[in-house]
């Protein structure tokens, strides 16, 4: 039973990296502020970290201290890794999306420059 809790935290903490991802990536490419929204996807991924360590308390307390203390630094490094992922993944992407965000723009009879 362990395991399958094992194999559900991890799944859960790549489902947040994902949905912050997919957040971050459609609000940039459809209002072109990057600061904000990848700032908004940080918090959502931190959000949805914090409820998936909660989680991963409340099904592993039968179990012994070390499998819980394992579950937490795993949650950690996780929530560690995914945070890095999800900010080289947006930065990475940010020009791109800001040329969709302006191509966009113009084609709807707008000017960029003020």
């Amino acid at each position: 039973m362990i395991e399958l809790t094992f194999v559900l935290y991890m799944m859960n903490m790549g489902l947040a990296v994902f949905v912050s991802g997919c957040y971050g990536s459609f609000m940039i490419r459809n209002t072109g502020k990057f600061e904000i929204h990848s700032t908004i996807a940080a918090c959502l991924h931190v959000i949805l970290s914090v409820m998936a360590i909660s989680s991963w308390f409340q099904l592993a307390s039968n179990v012994s201290r070390f499998e819980l203390i394992g579950g937490l630094v795993l949650g950690v490094f996780l929530f560690i890794v995914g945070q890095i992922v999800l900010f080289i993944f947006l930065y990475e992407q940010k020009e791109r999306w800001m040329k969709i965000y302006d191509n966009q723009f113009t084609e709807a009879g707008h000017s960029t420059s003020s």
